[in-house]
C-alpha cells in the first residue's frame, strides 16, 4: 500500500511536531551558572521532556537562553510549571515557560518614526 492512502490523524501530518510544544526561557545574571543548566537539564531529563532547539538569546555572555520542548502527553503541565519556577528560583535564575503557538509571537509592540521632515 502507497504511503499517502494512510489515514489522516496527528502522526501523519506536520502538525503533530506541535503537540504540546513549550518554550522555557532561562535568564541568570551575570551569567547561567553550570550549576543552574545542570539543574534545568537534569528536571527536563527525569520527566522525560523532549528537548527540541536550545538558542542562546544573550550576545556576549551565556545570560540567557531559549529551550523549546515538547512535553510527553499525560503531563500535567501546571505541576512541571510550578516544579520548574521553585527550582529556577532555588539556583537565583529567571524562568519564563509558555506555550509555543501563534499567540507567543503576537504579544509585539512596534514603533515607526513617521516624521515627514
Amino acid at each position: 500500500a502507497p504511503l499517502l492512502s494512510s489515514p489522516k490523524g496527528p502522526a501523519s501530518c506536520w502538525q503533530h511536531y506541535f503537540h504540546d510544544r513549550h518554550v522555557i526561557t532561562l535568564v541568570q545574571r551575570p551569567v547561567i551558572s553550570g550549576e543552574c543548566l545542570k539543574m534545568m537539564f537534569g528536571l527536563l531529563s527525569e520527566r522525560c521532556v523532549n528537548i527540541v532547539k536550545i538558542e542562546r538569546l544573550s550576545v556576549q555572555q551565556l545570560a540567557a537562553l531559549q529551550i523549546t520542548v515538547t512535553l510527553p502527553r499525560g503531563m500535567e503541565v501546571k505541576e512541571f510549571q510550578a516544579h520548574l519556577l521553585r527550582s529556577s528560583r532555588e539556583m537565583g535564575a529567571d524562568v519564563a515557560f509558555q506555550r509555543d503557538d501563534v499567540d507567543r509571537w503576537m504579544r509585539r509592540l512596534i514603533v515607526f518614526d513617521m516624521d515627514s521632515t
